[in-house]
């Protein structure tokens, strides 16, 4: 499931950590920035564009900044936003903000997902270890995330095979990498590794305090006559 994982240097406000991640809401942008073409006839070019006008406007609205976790754009790329560990903006309810992260589709309602995009819908979940679960629709009353992703929900968001081709670079300077199913097993390892090592740190640390606990106790001397 190759795919690029962009940051665009989106400069945030203060961003609350209170979150208790049980799934990903998924969104779409409201009206098709693709016009009458749809995604089919989307420019890739425009993607970070896009992803940063929202970030202004959603500074402008007094926020800390794009309400999204993430933006998944046609073309299989994903753009950083509040990314993880951090409370949306997006999901229109408080119980949402604290139960689930946010990625949005760079489409419209109408706008078919594409095969790329849900690959990165996937990618996104995996990388926030999560999973996607909600529609922007389950959490309050409104049209999104439209019915083609409705659509692929109620299939039970399945996965198309296959890796991602990556498009072409963006015109703007970004700062991407680039996620293999290699690179997630290595990460997985480096985690356990780190998680062993902190286990064996602990158990260390309480022997050496049983040790001393019993060298004092050998040591001392106790009074000979009744207590």
């Amino acid at each position: 499931m190759t795919s690029s994982v962009v940051s665009l240097g989106l400069k945030f406000k203060a961003l609350s950590s209170n979150i208790t991640d049980e799934g990903i809401t998924a969104h779409y942008g409201g009206d098709s920035p693709w016009g009458k073409g749809g995604v089919n006839r989307s420019d890739h070019n425009r993607c970070p564009t896009i992803v940063r006008a929202w970030h202004d406007y959603h500074l402008s609205k007094g926020w800390s900044g794009l309400a999204y976790s993430a933006v998944v754009c046609p073309h299989g790329i994903i753009y950083q936003g509040r990314w993880a560990n951090r409370r949306t903006a997006a999901n229109g309810t408080n119980a949402g903000n604290q139960r689930s992260y946010a990625v949005c589709y760079l489409a419209g309602g109408d706008d078919a997902v594409t095969t790329e995009a849900k690959r990165a819908f996937h990618l996104s979940a995996a990388l926030l270890r999560s999973s996607l679960r909600w529609r922007h629709s389950d959490w309050k009353s409104t049209s999104c995330p439209g019915k083609p992703i409705r659509k692929w929900s109620q299939a039970g968001w399945p996965l198309p095979p296959g890796p991602n081709p990556l498009p072409p670079n963006p015109p703007h300077p970004t700062e991407e990498y680039f996620v293999t199913p290699e690179d997630e097993r290595k990460f997985e390892a480096m985690l356990d590794r780190k998680l062993e090592t902190q286990t064996n740190g602990i158990l260390e640390f309480i022997l050496r305090c049983a040790r001393r606990t019993c060298l004092a106790s050998s040591s001392t001397s106790w009074p000979s006559g009744p207590l």
